[in-house]
């Protein structure tokens, strides 16, 4: 990124907002199982590894790091919800973190992550935590929100929101995943506010059917449950 030259500024503040669903079929037998799976997988301690990753790419020293945890019931066919509310504050931004889980007639279990860096520095890198976070959530589908909030100024005292050029939000995509994901754009560029939204091309069964291997279905179920996944993912992307 080519940076333009700046004398007299004032902060800028920038977010980078992530939601990311990662969907599994599951056997009622197995309801268990996927509990524990999503209670180790985002445990605090690995939320915290990642904070702290977050931090080092963005150039910012963790202050403090928070955490509360909250269960309540929500509507008929969506049963047991889990909020998982993490607040990192550096000393140049801040990282939040909101998980949850939901099962849906007891056949998929969705788990959403929405997650957002808040910076206040003119050139701190956080478009590079995208890749980053792609790799260790490993997800079905994110969307992408990218919002820059205030001015700085150039010698002229004109006024300026970006101090380098971008024109989508997929540039900051590596080709890896592109490969992976279809995407699509939908940027405000009179108001500095760019989305790209992201899904993958194909499920891959053994990734979205939880403990695959002990399963025995056959092709005709798996073909059943392959149109119940594309189905939810679609609703979810298009928020049919």
């Amino acid at each position: 990124m080519k940076k333009k030259n700046i004398n007299i500024y004032n902060n800028i503040s920038k977010q980078l907002n992530l939601c990311i669903y990662k969907i599994y079929y599951f056997n009622k037998k197995n309801k268990k199982k996927i509990l524990n799976f999503f209670n180790k997988k985002y445990n605090f301690d690995n939320l915290k590894k990642i904070f702290k990753n977050i931090s080092l790419i963005i150039n910012n020293k963790i202050l403090n790091i928070y955490e509360k945890k909250e269960y309540y019931n929500n509507k008929k066919n969506e049963k047991n919800k889990i909020l998982y509310n993490i607040i990192s504050l550096l000393n140049k931004s801040h990282i939040y973190i909101y998980i949850y889980y939901n099962y849906i007639k007891d056949k998929i279990f969705i788990i959403k992550i929405d997650l957002e860096i808040y910076t206040y520095d003119i050139y701190s890198p956080t478009l590079k935590t995208i890749n980053y976070l792609i790799s260790k959530f490993k997800s079905d589908i994110i969307i992408i929100n990218y919002k820059i909030y205030e001015i700085i100024k150039n010698n002229k005292k004109k006024k300026i929101f970006i101090n380098y050029k971008i024109n989508s939000l997929q540039n900051f995509i590596s080709k890896k995943y592109k490969n992976i994901y279809d995407l699509s754009d939908i940027n405000l560029y009179k108001e500095n506010i760019f989305q790209t939204k992201i899904i993958v091309k194909k499920i891959n069964i053994k990734n979205n059917i939880f403990n695959y291997k002990k399963t025995n279905f056959n092709k005709i179920k798996k073909k059943h449950i392959l149109k119940s996944l594309w189905k939810k993912f679609k609703k979810i992307y298009y928020k049919k």
